[in-house]
């Protein structure tokens, strides 16, 4: 059976059953419509992800399913199978278009180029093969691998193929030549995922000892993570001076990091479940941490001491944010509620309550006078923070608000959705300003300084004032404005608008922290990866005469 979790909740949302045995592998369509399934039953199964409904069966291959993907326009299936061969579907009639034949042995992944013209498939043959997707043929095969290749990946641009083996090597491949361009070899661990930064200057991998590695393709020189959680990292952050990060985890931890060294420098243990949001208080004095054991946790970020409980929540908190004057703590949680707490002495203010759902995200505004929270009820309210009154109800999105932050002069705020678009309002009159459709649920981190754009954990983008689809290119800035960023769809950081790492698979759905010239990514694994560019070379850097990127 396959099953479809709420990542937020944990909870199986539904239960696909038709295959007849084990499911080797699923995918969720790009647009998030579909999800594949791949089986020892030697059938792909095509399910509505909103209904659990299978759409088709998927029957042609002689042994079992091993890989299964969808196209980035998710209207293909490729599929590889241990009869050695892949097949491409189409995804919405279920009927096989091409067959690929030509490995000597079970196929064990398979991956679409970015533009769907090209499948890479790897093998227990040792190869990996380049096909064209509209005519079937093999334009390539990679020779090099001394043992069976289980992992294949493209290059966002499609002219690079990145390969893990058995033999315990990473090999980066141009794919137009076949040449093998680049080998790095691990430490006797084996590698579950890699990717190429654009100018094959960088190598990101993730290995099966629960690490991440970075390296030079020059050198072979590997950086260094921040490692030490021993579960997935919920939430990072960095303080506002900078120089610390604060990550937590599902191990129920909170571990604070010098952003420079990569040093853990405590580890902050009380929560009885594990943590949802962590945030430095603005003069980085103070953590707060909300947890799915209802509480919050105030925390000294210098001796790592929990100076306070903050109980009355009667449902997991989901996210919490200090005042800009530090004094107060403002929570969202499960049970539908938003509360402000006086963080001096733990005492709950205001119960702000008026959602119909999950509260999501809240913010204060730079004043601290008001609070804006976002929900699962897609609704977006701004709050009298010292009255608790509800001044606006926000209405537009057509699926749940993830994220919300004031303008630096609280005039406006800006909300993510479910619905894959940021709206920007009017916080005095409600009105909706601008709306930018995306291709992906977008976390809004903030509005640049001069307010012309929005920063999202996955790019800037300008603001028009009216409906706009996602821009080609992210807006022209100077180099103080242009932090780095987790782009797209969260698989690259961005400098200025710049592709610059493409990161592993592990560290693409975790949450991400930016601040200036430098990125925190809490990963899969429990670990935190801290990336920092040096802004003064950035025109350097763009004309390709230097690489001054920094991983820690």
């Amino acid at each position: 059976m396959v099953r479809i979790w709420d990542a937020e909740t944990g909870k199986c949302e539904k239960v696909l059953e038709g295959h007849s045995s084990a499911v080797y592998s699923v995918a969720f369509s790009h647009n998030l419509k579909k999800v594949a399934s791949g089986s020892f039953d030697k059938t792909i199964r095509i399910w509505d992800a909103k209904t659990g409904k299978c759409e088709q069966v998927l029957e042609g291959h002689s042994s079992s399913v091993k890989s299964v993907v969808f196209s980035h326009d998710s209207k293909r299936v490729a599929s590889g199978s241990s009869d050695k061969t892949i097949q491409i579907w189409d995804a919405e009639t279920g009927e096989c278009k091409q067959v690929l034949e030509g490995h000597s042995y079970r196929v064990i992944s398979a991956v679409f180029s970015h533009d769907s013209n090209k499948v890479a498939s790897g093998s227990s043959d040792k190869t990996i093969r380049i096909w064209d997707t509209e005519t079937g043929e093999c334009k390539r095969v990679l020779q090099g691998h001394s043992d069976e290749v289980y992992l294949v990946v493209f290059s966002p641009e499609s002219t690079t193929v990145a390969s893990t083996s058995r033999d315990k090597t990473v090999r980066i491949w141009d794919v137009k030549t076949g040449k093998c361009e680049h080998r790095l070899e691990g430490h006797g661990g084996l590698f579950n995922s890699v990717v190429v930064s654009p100018q094959s200057t960088m190598v990101a991998s993730a290995l099966k000892d629960k690490t991440v590695r970075i390296w030079d393709a020059k050198t072979d020189a590997c950086e260094r993570v921040l490692e030490g959680h021993s579960y997935w990292v919920s939430s990072v952050v960095f303080s506002h001076d900078s120089k610390k990060v604060a990550s937590g985890s599902g191990d129920k931890t909170i571990r604070i990091w010098d952003a420079e060294t990569g040093e853990c420098e405590r580890v902050l243990e009380g929560h009885r479940s594990y943590v949802r949001s962590v945030v430095f208080s603005h003069d980085s004095k103070w953590v707060a941490s909300g947890s799915r054991d209802n509480t919050i946790r105030i925390w000294d970020a210098e001796t790592g001491e929990c100076e306070r409980v903050l109980e009355g929540h009667s449902n997991r908190v989901s996210s919490v944010v200090f005042s800009h004057d530090s004094k107060k703590v403002a929570s969202g949680s499960g049970d539908k509620t938003i509360r402000i707490w006086d963080a001096e002495t733990g005492e709950c203010e205001r119960v702000l309550e008026g959602h119909s759902n999950r509260v999501s995200s809240v913010v204060f505004s730079h004043d601290s006078k008001k609070v804006a929270s976002g929900s699962g009820d897609k609704t977006i309210r701004i709050w009298d923070a010292e009255t608790g009154e509800c001044e606006r109800v926000l209405e537009g999105h057509s699926n749940r608000v993830s994220s919300v932050v004031f303008s630096h002069d609280s005039k406006k705020v800006a909300s993510g959705s479910g619905d894959n678009t940021i709206r920007i309002w009017d916080a005095e009159t409600g009105e909706c300003e601008d709306v930018v459709s995306l291709h992906a649920c977008t976390k809004v981190i903030s509005f640049t300084l001069d307010g012309r754009g929005i920063v999202t954990d996955r790019s800037i983008f300008p603001l028009t004032g009216g409906s706009q689809s996602c821009p080609s290119s992210t807006m022209p800035l100077q180099c103080s404005d242009a932090p780095m960023l987790a782009c797209t769809d969260s698989t690259w950081v961005t400098a200025a608008g710049n592709n610059v790492l493409w990161l592993p698979p592990e560290c693409r759905k975790g949450d991400v922290a930016v601040l200036g010239s430098r990125v925190a990514i809490g990963c899969r694994s429990g670990r935190v990866l801290v990336l920092g560019i040096s802004m003064a070379d950035m025109d350097q850097w763009m004309d390709m005469t230097t690489e001054k990127m920094r991983v820690y």
